[in-house]
């Protein structure tokens, strides 16, 4: 039931409960206190009379008749000098009244009694004081309790329930300011309370988020741009050049021409989606790498000797430098040779005259590969974004040179699967250098298994 209401409505009623609880512990305790206070400053006094008429009494000797009308006189005058809430009883040896004061006293009483010798006569005294005025005193002290506790704790829940609506106003405006954010408008941010509170921290965390969304957003809205402008390029060419060759009859070799372009448009378009693919199925961990022992220099060896001729067609010296003993990672050898073919072939598209350089070296527990050339190299503007997907620095580039823009978001996508890092170095107009580190594999295979 108290979690169907509003939480200020909680609040209040939570803190009217431990409110009333400890006024009223509070009330019980300063009732019963002074009660025993009361009680022991009466039985104090009771004592005290008591002591003073024993001493009266003791003064008496064993005399015959004079004596009783004297003890007698002498318990009235003592008598009359006591409050009109105390009695006075004294009983003879044999229970017979000496003196007997006349008694006011109403409801409860305290009593003493005691047995004393008063020359070689036994007496007995009996002296009693009324508790009517503790009494009094307890009762308009709870009158008091009973009317000051009930208004002490109206106000104190009003005024809570006034304090919580001031509290929880800040998370009705972040509610209201959350409310108007949508998918359309991710700039929007919730206000931030001044005080250095939990409201603070919370509306901090969300705004962070936010943030995060936001970029996200932009991303996937950059990355579904960028895809959908290069695949409308590819497809755009095969069917202008398919209108073209069923405008009129033609002859073979233009047909074949024609076709010929199809064919390069459309293994464009199939290059252009399995990166996304590939991309894709990174991004959600549904991929199919299976993570082996591996020798890095046999795929680095393979994929040199395979892109030799194509960098040779360019002018371009291939160099290649490996280590003399095997370098062991846990990686899966398919995903390996991809991102060595990317990173060269980033490098072969970007580099006129020169050479391209890999090489492959240990340091400690990593394995770092390093591809190099002498190209155009990357501006400082750009070098932070080229891992981004779509993002080309040069954007007069277009068409098969200029790529996608996928190559490098993917190669990094692998590098990271299989726990390692990516960075880039460049110098504008000198050159690239891309430097990959990967975890050496603990587990070295035995040579017998390899063979």
């Amino acid at each position: 039931m108290m979690r169907s209401f509003p939480i200020r409505v909680r609040l209040t009623l939570w803190y009217s409960l431990v409110l009333s609880v400890c006024l009223a512990a509070f009330g019980t305790t300063v009732w019963l206190g002074l009660q025993q206070s009361l009680r022991a400053a009466r039985e104090t006094e009771l004592q005290q009379r008591m002591g003073s008429l024993r001493t009266v009494l003791q003064q008496f000797d064993d005399e015959p008749n004079s004596a009783a009308e004297s003890l007698k006189e002498e318990v009235e005058e003592f008598v009359k000098g006591l409050p009109t809430d105390f009695s006075v009883r004294v009983l003879g040896p044999s229970h017979s009244v000496v003196f007997e004061s006349e008694s006011s006293r109403i409801g409860r009483v305290l009593e003493a009694e005691e047995v004393l010798e008063a020359g070689t006569r036994g007496l007995q005294i009996k002296m009693s004081i009324s508790m009517e005025p503790v009494d009094e005193i307890l009762r308009r002290l709870s009158h008091i309790l009973y009317l000051t506790i009930p208004i002490a704790l109206l106000a104190a829940s009003s005024g809570g329930y006034w304090l919580s609506k001031r509290a929880m106003l800040p998370v009705r405006e972040m509610a209201m300011a959350a409310r108007s954010i949508d998918s359309t408008d991710l700039s929007l941010r919730l206000p931030v309370p001044a005080a250095n509170d939990e409201l603070r921290l919370l509306a901090g965390m969300w705004n962070e988020m936010l943030d995060r969304l936001q970029s996200g957003v932009e991303r996937i809205q950059r990355f579904t741009s960028d895809a959908s402008h290069d695949l409308r390029t590819p497809l755009a060419t095969i069917r202008a050049s398919a209108e073209i060759a069923l405008r009129k009859r033609r002859e073979p070799e233009s047909y074949q021409d024609t076709l010929e372009r199809i064919v390069q448009q459309t293994d464009r378009a199939t290059t252009l989606v399995e990166d996304l693919l590939t991309l894709a199925r990174t991004d959600s961990g549904c991929v199919d790498f299976v993570l082996t022992p591996l020798d890095l220099c046999l795929p680095l060896q393979d994929i040199c000797d395979s892109l030799r001729p194509l960098v040779q067609g360019k002018n371009l010296e291939l160099r290649h430098s490996l280590p003399p003993n095997p370098v062991w990672v846990n990686a899966d050898a398919n995903a390996v040779m991809r991102l060595i073919a990317i990173l060269i072939d980033n490098a072969l598209k970007n580099t006129e005259a020169g050479w391209i350089q890999v090489q492959l070296e240990t340091a400690g527990r990593e394995a770092i590969l390093k591809v190099e050339d002498s190209g155009s190299g990357i501006g400082l503007a750009d070098l932070p974004h080229i891992f981004d997907r779509f993002y080309r620095g040069d954007k007069s580039r277009t068409g098969v040179k200029g790529g996608s823009g996928l190559g490098l978001a993917i190669a990094r996508r692998l590098v990271e699967f299989h726990q390692g890092t990516i960075t880039s170095e460049s110098i504008l107009g000198q050159g690239t250098r891309f430097i990959v580190r990967l975890p050496r594999a603990t587990a070295v295979p035995q040579r017998d298994s390899i063979l």
